[in-house]
């Protein structure tokens, strides 16, 4: 097989998953949507109808001046974790992967003090994987100016789908 032709098929392969994602409109309520890797080689997974199921919050962002805000709603990460019970074991950090493998680091302290949501809706619908759902981490930046660094900015994360605590 050709250099060429082992890329495509290498292609193929890593995008398989994101493309399947893309063919309907609404990404199925229940089927799992993020899974969190606990620190003890543990995982959760949890669908869009298990994060409905938590008590809501609601956070409106405006991208910029020129834009409309944006409403967006899910789950305080806090909150979450506490209903898992994840907040006693020792973590620094949470690494935020998304569906096309783009990844960051979280500092623990961010969830502390900013409550960023784990989002399933933009103004009241759900958002399907192909344009860029169905879930995003979000930083309340309009609440916090600070929040609005390159560095924060990183740190929101669309088509999340897993969390790894480090």
């Amino acid at each position: 097989m050709s250099l060429q032709r082992h890329f495509w098929a290498m292609m193929a392969i890593v995008m398989l998953p994101a493309l399947a994602l893309a063919g309907g409109d609404a990404y199925p309520v229940d089927r799992p949507a993020l899974v969190l890797h606990l620190s003890d080689n543990q995982t959760v997974q949890l669908t869009l109808q298990d994060l409905a199921k938590l008590p809501k919050r609601s956070l409106t962002v405006q991208d910029s001046p020129a834009s409309a805000p944006v409403e967006w709603t899910g789950v305080d990460a806090d909150a979450l974790f506490n209903s898992l019970n994840l907040q006693s074991p020792p973590y620094k950090l949470l690494r935020l992967q998304a569906l096309n493998f783009y990844s960051v680091l979280v500092p623990r302290s961010d969830i502390e003090q900013f409550h960023p949501i784990i989002a399933y809706a933009r103004n009241g619908q759900p958002v399907p994987a192909h344009k860029s759902g169905p879930l995003f981490w979000i930083y309340p930046f309009d609440d916090y100016p600070e929040l609005r660094t390159q560095i924060h900015f990183s740190r929101a994360v669309w088509q999340l789908s897993d969390i790894y605590f480090e």
